[in-house]
């Protein structure tokens, strides 16, 4: 029987890649930083949204068609449901961020009037001497104030009426 004499050899460490491999790992950490800030905003939109109206597909209970009119956007009533009183029914309205822009924080209707324009910025033009929300009604919303991209929301003690975007 032959004796074969092996050697030992120290293992090999694996080549290091320098300054390539720190920028790949910082990479990974900033690519995953987004994520989880997209992750978040995400999280807001929705929270926002269904504050406001549940689940997609809401009982829109007042309908309103969007105008621009003399500088001011206008909310026409096309539609509504009866029985919802000024005194109960409420505007709010955000910012494009979904963040409420104030004094707008569910204002009742019957507080939208000409003296109180310049705190609100909002004026609900009745229709006749009514106590209710009435088709034809407008609520005109000054667009300085209320820009491109904000949020707009009727309410009563149950939830969300309607909603939509000043666009």
């Amino acid at each position: 029987m032959s004796a074969q004499s092996v050697t030992m050899q120290p293992p090999t460490k694996p080549k290091e890649r320098g300054p390539r491999k720190a920028v790949g790992k910082e990479v990974v950490i900033v690519l995953t930083i987004v994520l989880v800030y997209l992750i978040i905003m995400l999280a807001i939109a929705l929270a926002t949204y269904y504050s406001c109206c549940g689940p997609p597909g809401p009982i829109v209970v007042i309908k309103v068609t969007l105008q621009e009119v003399d500088g001011n956007w206008s909310l026409i009533v096309d539609h509504t449901s009866s029985g919802l009183a000024l005194n109960n029914v409420t505007l709010t309205i955000y910012n494009a961020g979904g963040f409420v822009i104030s004094p707008m924080n569910r204002v009742p209707l019957s507080m939208l009037t000409e003296e109180n324009w310049t705190t609100y910025g909002v004026l609900y033009k009745r229709v006749a001497n009514e106590t209710e929300v009435n088709v034809e009604a407008a609520i005109l919303i000054n667009m300085v104030r209320y820009p491109i991209g904000s949020h707009w929301e009727f309410s009563d003690s149950v939830g969300c009426l309607s909603a939509g975007t000043f666009k």
